[in-house]
């Protein structure tokens, strides 16, 4: 499941039609299952989608600390919290839709961030509710908005912070899986962090898997890039494998039968988008 769901979450088309399909299952099921429930003002509800914003932002960093331990247990983490989060944000909306429009029907409109801003803006059903309030307490409400909203994003900012300090050196643990579907979920990963500046002169743009084979993508720029094919391959192949046999991960796969193919495509006038690769074996590391 860890691959599949890597895949997915690779690029944020992928990820929105997965979150975006969850909470639709879960409206589905709620509208279903359950009556009418009581209205919930924009205010409360703007708060809540804040604080739904901000926990997908730091849900990928609690995935890559659990997978450091267990791969597949932080994917199952990671889909099981986003669903809970989906079923919670779709009952909250529909609690909103009652509030400004009398009915349900229209917590669809969450689905599409954008749209979203429908349900947080539009007045209450019942506008004799705030009618009757005056400016000062209006003003104090927007007040208690803000810090409030300030004080969710701080928080879930500081927990972010916090995963990013523990996943500095963090390694997804693929050493106990077969070394087909490691190599898949190594791809994906490094496929899901593109692109990534190596140096000025490369970039990782993107790494796929075959069977036993990761391959990885460069675009080289500057005097990397003006080398000629043959001179390139000779300098990079010692330093290349190098790299890969003192990297525990890498080395690790390559022990257990993996290829690793550095494919470099040129960006400069002299050697245009000319293609030179490296690949590095079990035999290359002693």
């Amino acid at each position: 499941m860890a691959e599949i769901i890597l895949e997915i979450t690779n690029s944020y088309v992928g990820r929105f039609f997965l979150v975006a399909g969850l909470f639709v299952v879960a409206l589905l099921i709620l509208e279903a299952t359950t009556k009418s429930p009581r209205s919930l003002g924009r205010f409360s509800y703007g708060l809540f989608y804040i604080f739904v914003a901000g926990v997908q932002i730091v849900l990928p960093h609690l995935f890559i600390s659990i997978a450091e331990i267990n791969v597949d247990v932080a994917a199952s983490v990671w889909l099981g919290a986003t669903a809970i989060l989906m079923v919670v944000f779709a009952q909250f909306s529909r609690r909103r839709s009652v509030d400004g429009y009398g009915y349900t029907s229209n917590a669809l409109f969450a689905v599409i961030p954008i749209i979203c801003l429908i349900l947080i803006f539009k007045r209450p059903f019942v506008s004799s509710r705030v009618a009757n309030r005056t400016n000062g307490q209006l003003a104090g409400r927007i007040l208690v908005f803000v810090v409030s909203g300030i004080a969710i994003l701080f928080s879930l900012s500081f927990i972010q912070v916090v995963l990013q300090e523990m996943n500095r050196d963090a390694v997804v643990n693929v050493r106990d899986l077969p070394i087909e579907r490691a190599v898949r979920i190594q791809a994906a990963i490094l496929d899901a962090n593109t692109p990534q500046y190596i140096d000025a002169e490369t970039m990782l743009s993107g790494a796929s898997a075959s069977g036993r084979m990761v391959k990885l993508e460069y675009w080289l720029t500057g005097n990397s890039a003006d080398l000629s094919k043959e001179i390139f391959e000779t300098i990079m192949a010692p330093t290349v494998a190098r790299n890969v046999c003192i990297d525990p991960l890498f080395r690790d796969l390559v022990n257990r039968g993996a290829t690793v193919v550095f494919s470099y495509t040129s960006l400069s006038s002299e050697h245009p988008m000319s293609k030179r690769e490296v690949t590095v074996t079990q035999a290359d590391c002693p």
